[in-house]
């Protein structure tokens, strides 16, 4: 099973240790495809994502060399080709956003059930998720990045000395975004 990490540096681990993810082409090729797990992203959606507006006229065949460069650290089942597109399959619990996702619905949950201790421990796993910017060696052609950081600040505010967030929602619960 691999560890896809989006919530910080972009990683892959598995159990021979992290992969070799490439060059900033290929990992913003692996980020592209990580905010749209299972689902066929089309070549071309991934060529203007990779290279914009005027992308060059190697674009497709570079798109391609990406791809194989993926399959050889990811493995060939990972990152299938599927009609005019690739999708890259991703088990459940496999993505650290999918994660972060469902602990902040379970603290939610705890928190409106008023168990607020178990509510700070569960808010508090799903924070330590988070390893830095999110997707922080990726180009920034993701454009799921600003949303991604607007979920982690929706966790917790922050503390009033402006330094890392802290889970006293005994304090803090009634200034939570619903």
């Amino acid at each position: 099973m691999a560890e896809f990490r989006i919530l910080g540096p972009l990683e892959v681990a598995t159990e021979e240790g992290l992969a070799a993810l490439g060059g900033a082409k290929q990992r913003g090729l692996l980020a592209i495809l990580l905010l749209q797990p299972n689902i066929v992203v089309s070549r071309n959606r991934l060529i203007d994502l990779l290279w914009g507006e005027q992308p060059p006229e190697t674009a497709v065949s570079a798109l391609q060399v990406h791809v194989h460069g993926l399959r050889k650290a990811l493995g060939q089942d990972r990152l299938r080709t599927s009609g005019p597109g690739y999708v890259l399959s991703v088990k459940p619990g496999e993505l650290d956003l999918e994660r972060f996702m469902e602990l902040c619905d379970e603290g939610r949950d705890q928190l409106a059930a008023g168990d607020s201790v178990a509510a700070a421990t569960t808010l508090g796993d799903a924070l330590a998720l988070w390893r830095g910017p999110a997707l922080d060696t990726s180009p920034p052609s993701p454009s799921r990045r600003p949303r991604l950081h607007a979920w982690r600040s929706s966790v917790l505010p922050p503390s009033k000395t402006g330094s890392k967030p802290t889970c006293d929602l005994a304090a803090t619960r009634t200034s939570w975004p619903s």
